[in-house]
């Protein structure tokens, strides 16, 4: 329920209902404690127990709450480890241990001359990449962080092919459909921008949204007919966006360093305009 009701914020772009998932992760971590009493050895009770670390982790992280952010996810990694001593080809725990490993190395890339910091990004993407072979429970969620770590990692035609075999497992995949259309705008514009018109359209079938996905869409979409020279058709979506209509002010709020590059990118365009 966690999962979902995150992966839901995430998608619609909607302010997380704090409290509810604060009581979820209060229940999960009370039957995961239960569990662990009745057995501390069984494999599946330590992935359950990790799996909740690993989501308060990623939830705090992205409310900004750093520092417990950073607790929750060393005692998910902790966690994950014991499973993997308990079955080394348990490829549920790939998944966390992987992208641990790379965005960490990631992270400390400037510091992989120190004798005590090692660069673990290629073993990461090989950990996510037996786990998207191999894993049944979270085949979806290695496959996803996998696109975006090789985006990362300048390889876009693998995110592009792995995109493309999980949108035919689940074909109205926002998630899969947002990592295919970013690996193209390193490979083909045209097919970026038609990708995320498709999300736009995903999205306006909605009964109800918050035009907050709608503003950055079309101002990834202005961008790359910018890159393809279309400045007008460019031109044309930076109006759209200043002038859009419904908008709450709390979403203005929280897309008002994104209103100003769009200002800025439709002023560039303009003068462009101007002098042919």
């Amino acid at each position: 329920l966690v999962a979902n009701e995150i992966a839901r914020s995430v998608d619609y772009a909607d302010e997380f209902s704090e409290n509810y998932i604060d009581s979820l992760m209060d229940l999960a971590e009370e039957q995961t404690d239960s569990l662990l009493d009745i057995d501390d050895e069984n494999l599946w009770y330590n992935y359950y127990n990790a799996l909740m670390y690993g989501y308060k982790a990623y939830y705090k992280a992205i409310n900004n709450n750093i520092i417990s952010a950073f607790s929750n996810g060393v005692n998910s990694l902790q966690k994950f480890q014991l499973c993997l001593e308990i079955e080394p080809k348990f490829y549920e725990a790939y998944i966390a241990i992987g992208a641990y490993n790379y965005w960490k190395s990631k992270q400390t890339k400037s510091l992989s001359w120190l004798p005590f910091v090692s660069d673990n990004r290629k073993e990461g993407i090989e950990y996510l990449e037996e786990a998207v072979k191999h894993s049944s429970y979270n085949n979806y969620l290695a496959a996803n962080s996998l696109i975006w770590i090789y985006i990362d990692n300048k390889q876009s035609k693998k995110a592009v092919d792995l995109s493309l075999k999980m949108l035919q497992q689940f074909p109205n995949s926002r998630f899969f459909r947002w990592g295919l259309a970013r690996a193209y705008e390193d490979l083909d514009l045209k097919k970026a921008a038609r990708i995320y018109k498709e999300i736009l359209s995903s999205l306006k079938k909605l009964a109800k949204r918050n035009y907050f996905n709608d503003i950055v869409l079309k101002h990834k979409i202005a961008m790359l007919y910018d890159r393809q020279g279309e400045k007008k058709l460019a031109l044309d979506l930076c109006d759209e966006i200043i002038n859009s209509k419904n908008i709450s002010s709390e979403i203005k709020n929280r897309l008002e360093s994104r209103f100003t590059r769009v200002k800025k990118l439709r002023q560039k365009l303009l003068d462009e305009i101007q002098k042919g």
